[in-house]
């Protein structure tokens, strides 16, 4: 478990509810561009099913669209084309498609479910706005961890709507 999904993790045994179920390290054996992936976090909510994608350190997006990971004193650095929204995205559709392909689509259905990014230890800096990352799929080293409960909930809501307005 790395650092910033410690804080993560350490946060919700806190916060959260004994009625929900918080499951850190999915491995999805099936992913339609990986060979495999991994779900950081899959919270079980009394009203929604989250897939929370975290990275500790430092994450930004630089004026060519990449995506750098680094370490917190900024001397180890991996540069990604896939982002930390991308990466929840795919594991949503991963496990919509799990559902689907095993005939079970109607769990996938019967609740609200969405995707976030956790970054616990820096604020998101990007070059310009990214009409596929809402603030509400956001919780940042500004409110992190003591809006983390809000956050699911603002996360959820945000997700009731879309899936309302679909």
């Amino acid at each position: 478990m790395s650092f910033g999904e410690q804080l993560v993790f350490d946060a919700f045994r806190e916060q959260a509810p004994d009625s929900w179920t918080v499951m850190h390290s999915l491995w999805l054996k099936e992913h339609k561009s990986k060979q495999h992936a991994e779900i950081d976090f899959l919270i079980v909510t009394d009203r929604a099913v989250l897939i929370l994608e975290v990275k500790g350190g430092v994450v930004y997006r630089d004026d060519g669209g990449d995506w750098h990971y680094c370490n917190m004193d900024m001397s180890r650095e991996r540069r990604k084309k896939e982002g930390p929204f991308d990466q929840a995205r795919s594991a949503f559709y991963a496990v919509r498609t799990h559902f689907e392909d095993a005939g079970r689509l109607r769990l996938f259905q019967d609740r609200i479910w969405g995707y976030g990014v956790i970054l616990p230890q820096c604020i998101l800096k990007m070059s310009g706005p990214d009409p596929a990352i809402k603030p509400e799929m956001l919780l940042d080293k500004r409110a992190f961890p003591e809006v983390l409960m809000q956050f699911i909930s603002y996360l959820t809501d945000f997700w009731e709507a879309d899936n309302l307005r679909m």
